[in-house]
C-alpha cells in the first residue's frame, strides 16, 4: 500500500498505469534509478522513482523500520517550493518512491531547451529564490533538518509558472552509505562540494555550495565550472580577475539588464557566488541567503551596469574580513539566531565591537576613514568605489565608539 495524506492507491494500480513499468512510461534516468509517469484512475499524475536494490543493501533490511519512519516523515513535508512525496513501497528487489508530478520537469530540461525562450531575467531570479527557500526549509524549519545530498540542475523540476520544486531530498540517506558509487551518495557531478574529495563528510554548506552552482548556471546559461575553476586560481595567485565583466558572464540569449532589474540581478550573483566559496565555513547558510534574497535590499548601482567586474562582486565579503578579523558570515549569521528581528540586533551592536579586536580602535581622521570603509562596503554592499576617494565626503558627526550598526543606512545617506 501506497499512503499519502489525501487518501491511498496501491502498487498494483501503479503498475497497471504504467503497463508494468514499461519503457515509453519512462521520463528520465539518474543515479538514484528510473522515473516513469503515471496517471491513476483518479486522474492524479504521479511521478514514480524506481530503485533497484540488491542483496549488498543489507543495511536496509537491518534498518528497514528506521528507514520506513524516516521516509515517512519525508512524505509529512508540504512546503510551496518541495516536491511532494507521496508514500514508497518495497516490492521484489525494488523499492518504489511516489512523488507529484510536475509539469515542465527538469530545470535542465527548461534551460537547455526550446523552453528557455521563456527563462527572462525576473523569472530565473524567481526559480533562484524559490530553490534558497525550498533548501531554507529542509535546513531550519524540518525536525531534524534535511541536507538534501544532490543539489543539482536535475534534481530541480519547474511547474508551469516556472515555480521550481526542489525534489529528490532525503533520498541518498536511502542508499548503503558504504556504497563504491560515492557521487550517488554525495552528489552529481558537477555540483558537488569541492571539500567532499577530502572529507567525504556531507553538511548544509555541501546543499549551499550546490544551490550557487545551480544558481549562477540558471543566470548564466551554462555551467559555471570553467568561472569558478578561474575565480579560485585568481584569488590564490593573485591574478587579474577585474578583466572579468560580470554582462560577459551573464547568459548572452538575454538582452542585458537595466535599472532596478540590473541592480536585483547584481545583488543576486554577488548573493551565490558566496555560496560558492571553497571554505565551507564561509559559505553563509541557506535562511541568510533566502532572507536576503526576499528582502529586495538590493543597492544602486555607481557605475554602468556593463562595467561590473566579478571582483567588486566578491569583494564586498573579502573587505568585511579583513576589517572584522574574521568572516562576515559568523557576524550576521549569529544576528540571525537571535531571538530577536535583525533589525533589532543591529541597532544595539557598536561598530567598534564589530571591527578586529585584537587592533585598538581607530581615532581621529583614522576612525573616519575606517567608517565609511566599513559601511560602504561591507554593509552598505554598494559599489561605490570612486566615493571612497572622493576628499569632499560628508562625515557622520558621532564617535565611532557608540556608532551602530543600526546607522548603516542612514550613514549610506550621508556618504552618497
Amino acid at each position: 500500500m501506497i499512503w499519502e495524506k489525501e487518501g491511498k492507491f496501491t502498487f498494483r494500480e501503479i503498475a497497471k498505469a504504467t503497463e508494468d513499468f514499461n519503457e515509453k512510461y519512462c521520463i528520465g534516468k539518474g543515479g538514484f534509478g528510473s522515473v516513469y509517469r503515471a496517471e491513476l484512475s483518479s486522474g492524479l499524475a504521479v511521478a514514480v522513482k524506481r530503485l533497484k536494490m540488491t542483496d549488498s543493501d543489507g543495511i536496509l533490511r537491518l534498518n528497514w523500520i528506521s528507514f520506513e519512519n524516516e521516509i515517512k516523515t519525508l512524505t509529512e513535508i508540504r512546503y510551496r517550493n518541495i516536491t511532494k512525496l507521496y508514500g514508497f513501497c518495497w516490492r521484489k528487489g525494488y523499492m518504489y518512491l511516489v512523488y507529484e508530478f510536475v509539469q515542465r520537469g527538469s530545470l535542465a530540461k527548461v534551460l537547455y531547451g526550446l523552453e528557455s525562450e521563456e527563462l527572462g531575467w525576473e523569472t530565473r531570479m524567481k526559480i533562484v529564490q524559490g530553490l534558497a527557500h525550498a533548501l531554507a526549509y529542509l535546513h531550519h524549519d524540518c525536525s531534524p533538518a534535511i541536507v538534501h545530498r544532490d543539489v543539482s540542475l536535475n534534481n530541480v523540476l519547474l511547474e508551469w509558472d516556472f515555480e521550481p520544486k526542489l525534489s529528490d531530498f532525503g533520498i541518498a540517506r536511502l542508499l548503503n552509505p558504504d556504497s563504491s558509487n560515492w557521487t550517488n551518495v554525495a552528489g552529481s557531478c558537477g555540483y558537488m562540494a569541492p571539500e567532499l574529495a577530502q572529507t567525504m563528510r556531507v553538511t548544509d554548506k555541501c546543499d549551499a555550495y550546490g544551490f550557487g552552482v545551480v544558481a549562477l548556471e540558471v543566470m548564466m546559461g551554462r555551467h559555471p565550472g570553467e568561472m569558478l575553476e578561474f575565480l579560485s586560481v585568481s584569488s590564490r595567485w593573485l591574478s587579474n580577475v577585474k578583466e572579468l565583466l560580470l554582462k560577459d558572464m551573464l547568459d548572452q540569449r538575454l538582452e542585458a539588464p537595466e535599472g532596478e532589474l540590473a541592480e536585483a540581478v547584481v545583488f543576486m550573483v554577488t548573493m551565490v557566488l558566496m555560496c560558492t566559496h571553497t571554505n565551507p565555513d564561509r559559505r553563509p547558510n541557506m535562511q541568510f541567503v533566502a532572507q536576503e534574497l526576499s528582502a529586495r535590499t538590493q543597492p544602486y548601482l555607481a557605475e554602468p551596469f556593463g562595467s561590473i567586474t566579478l571582483d567588486k562582486l566578491t569583494g564586498w565579503v573579502v573587505a568585511p574580513e579583513i576589517m572584522m578579523g574574521r568572516h562576515l558570515g559568523e557576524l550576521l549569521q549569529s544576528l540571525l539566531a537571535s531571538p530577536r528581528t535583525f533589525s533589532e540586533n543591529c541597532e544595539d551592536l557598536l561598530l567598534k565591537d564589530v571591527l578586529d579586536q585584537q587592533l585598538l580602535p581607530p581615532a581621529g581622521e583614522l576612525a573616519k576613514a575606517v567608517l565609511v570603509v566599513v559601511v560602504t562596503l561591507a554593509f552598505a554592499c554598494n559599489f561605490v568605489a570612486q566615493q571612497l576617494s572622493n576628499p569632499s565626503l560628508s562625515y557622520p558627526s558621532e564617535p565611532i565608539e557608540v556608532i551602530t550598526i543600526g546607522l548603516r543606512l542612514k550613514l549610506q545617506t550621508l556618504l552618497q
